[in-house]
């Protein structure tokens, strides 16, 4: 349901479809991981729902990196750089050749003005297949 009001544009219907699927299934990771990604997609409820909705999927899901990225990507969003850059670097250690995390980390570096930082995890993530990697390589590094 979260998905099919998110398309439609009623962001508040799919926000609380989302929760609700949460509050149904307060265990399942699927449904946190979800919650987190919408607010990240969308921009909305970062710091109040987007972040602890990430931390839990990092909670449920042990080691897992794909959960470490989406804490740290929302992290980023919410500034708090420091975290998400300690966030990415663990999920880095993890697996070292995940496209999102890269390219995270150089939307990260752009942040903190580090363009030589940004412009290695740009590379890295273009070089495992990330399109969106490449574009921004395009526009920041002409």
């Amino acid at each position: 349901m979260g998905e099919a009001h998110s398309k439609l544009g009623d962001l508040i219907l799919a926000l609380d479809a989302y929760q609700s699927a949460t509050a149904l299934a307060p265990d399942d990771a699927n449904y946190w991981r979800l919650l987190a990604t919408f607010c990240a997609q969308n921009g909305v409820n970062i710091k109040d729902v987007g972040v602890p909705a990430a931390q839990k999927v990092v909670v449920l899901s042990e080691d897992d990196p794909t959960a470490l990225d989406l804490l740290g990507w929302l992290l980023l969003l919410d500034a708090r750089y420091d975290d998400a850059e300690s966030t990415l670097r663990r999920a880095l250690d993890l697996d070292s050749q995940n496209a999102s995390v890269h390219l995270h980390m150089a939307l990260l570096y752009l942040q903190k003005e580090d363009r030589d930082s940004a412009y290695d995890h740009l590379v890295l993530a273009r070089d495992l297949g990330s399109a969106e990697a490449e574009a921004l390589l395009s526009q920041y590094f002409p």
